[in-house]
């Protein structure tokens, strides 16, 4: 079976930030770059970034967006 379209953005952002692209505290690309880059709604991709925020991988900001952790 296919993983899902967000599941598939969460598990790349996961493996760039474990591969030290994105190192704790570094901002993540803004929503509306991550939905241009894999052709979805912004809705796939908020479901992709509360993934990553509930497994504790990325932290949100208002205003700042979304930042590495681990």
């Amino acid at each position: 079976m296919p993983t899902l379209k967000y599941e598939q953005i969460a598990d790349s952002l996961r493996r760039r930030i474990t591969e030290g692209e994105f190192r704790p505290g570094d901002l993540l690309p803004s929503g509306r770059d991550l939905c241009e880059q894999w052709s979805v709604s912004r809705a796939t991709v908020n479901k992709a970034l509360d993934m990553l925020r509930a497994d504790g991988v990325v932290v949100s900001r208002q205003g700042l967006g979304f930042t590495a952790v681990v």
